[in-house]
């Protein structure tokens, strides 16, 4: 009996320390296969991040690859890789497409404009109508004031106040018709400037000196002194030119003055020449428009003769 329960006892004791054991080897396993996880999911980290490296590597080396282009810019070779001239070529293309928006709204806007002014035209040619006519009627139709005060003082009161309605009308009209006219001088103002400025970049690109002003001052001497020499006010020519094409030909008939003055070797040469045989009568027709031209300089004192004449002596 006591063997039997020994027997039982060990029995439940062993059977207990298997229970133990079994139960350890499970926590065992799950920690060695969430172990096997994780390494697993290491390697394959690492993998993944050394086949990033050998894309990033290659696409590098794909970069330093690239196809270049050499381009001619201002006489000069420059080198660009292919990327390079489509970014540039497509920054051309968007500052093309804005030139072209911002001309036609530009020229949008002029149009505007033109509509505007010739509304502003028709509006104060019929102010100014309607004023003289009121002024014209006012003053046939102005009454005795003195003989209809003592003959209808009721009648004068009425009229009086008629000829105070319209007097009020009459300086109503003046006042538009002469803000009009300022609007309309204001705006020749600027387009007057906006002319002249284009006027000074055009001559800058034919002349190019003009555009510094130590060069200019020497150029606008020397046609100064060319002009004075042709017994020409300078400050009269050169400050009514509104054109630059007549500030180029003064400009080189005063420096083809200078050279020729330069070069008095040559103009004895070329007096030594055999003296030109004119037919009866062309002498006097050729020489004709130039003291014609001459005559309306001197009367004138135009810029536009000045440039005409200058042009028939180059």
């Amino acid at each position: 009996m006591d063997d039997a329960t020994q027997s039982g006892a060990d029995t439940s004791e062993l059977s207990q320390d298997q229970a133990i054991t079994a139960i350890s080897n499970m926590f065992d396993s799950n920690e060695e296969s969430d172990q096997d996880e994780l390494d697993q999911a290491a390697d394959q980290s690492l993998e993944q991040e050394q086949g990033d490296d050998s894309q990033a590597e290659g696409d590098t080396s794909d970069d330093q690859e690239e196809e270049t282009i050499t381009l001619k810019v201002n006489g000069k070779d420059v080198v660009k890789t292919k990327s390079e001239v489509i970014a540039d070529a497509q920054k051309v293309a968007a500052a093309q497409e804005k030139f072209e928006e911002a001309a036609h709204i530009r020229h949008q806007f002029e149009q505007q404009q033109n509509v505007v002014a010739q509304e502003r035209a028709q509006l104060q040619e019929a102010v100014t109508a309607y004023r003289t006519q009121l002024q014209q009627m006012m003053q046939q139709a102005e009454p005795n004031w003195s003989d209809l005060m003592e003959n209808d003082p009721q009648g004068y009161l009425r009229i009086k106040h008629q000829w105070d309605a319209h007097q009020q009308k009459l300086f109503n009209a003046q006042q538009l018709e002469n803000g009009l006219k300022a609007q309309q001088q204001q705006e020749f103002q600027q387009r007057k400037l906006a002319y002249d400025r284009e006027q000074a970049q055009m001559l800058v690109q034919i002349i190019p000196e003009m555009g510094d002003p130590v060069k200019r001052t020497q150029e606008v001497n020397e046609m100064s002194s060319y002009l004075a020499s042709m017994k020409l006010d300078p400050n009269k020519v050169l400050g009514d030119i509104d054109d630059h094409r007549f500030m180029k030909i003064i400009r080189d008939a005063a420096k083809y003055q200078a050279l020729a003055s330069k070069q008095p070797v040559t103009s004895k040469r070329v007096e030594k020449l055999p003296p030109k045989v004119e037919r009866a009568g062309r002498g006097v027709a050729q020489e004709a428009p130039k003291n014609l031209d001459m005559d309306r300089l001197r009367k004138s004192g135009r810029a536009q003769d000045a440039a005409a004449l200058i042009a028939k002596l180059l």
